[in-house]
């Protein structure tokens, strides 16, 4: 919600007039723009960062859960 707040102060012309867009970072800003462009408002939504792989195998994963879950 945040996100689309700051992208329509922007377009409204307020982004140096207060409400805190000023304070924001311009590449962030303009990822948002770029994203917005690109799918819409669905595009400011969180998105996972895509980390690093798991150390254990679905299967070791199974088996640790059938532990944790027996007790």
């Amino acid at each position: 919600m945040r996100r689309l707040l700051a992208l329509a102060m922007v377009l409204d012309g307020r982004a140096s007039g207060g409400g805190g867009v000023q304070r924001m970072d311009r590449q962030t800003l303009s990822d948002w723009v770029h994203r917005y462009n690109e799918e819409g408002p669905e595009g400011l939504r969180d998105r996972a960062a895509p980390g690093r792989a798991p150390y254990l195998t679905e299967a070791q994963m199974a088996e640790l859960r059938a532990l944790v879950v027996k007790g």
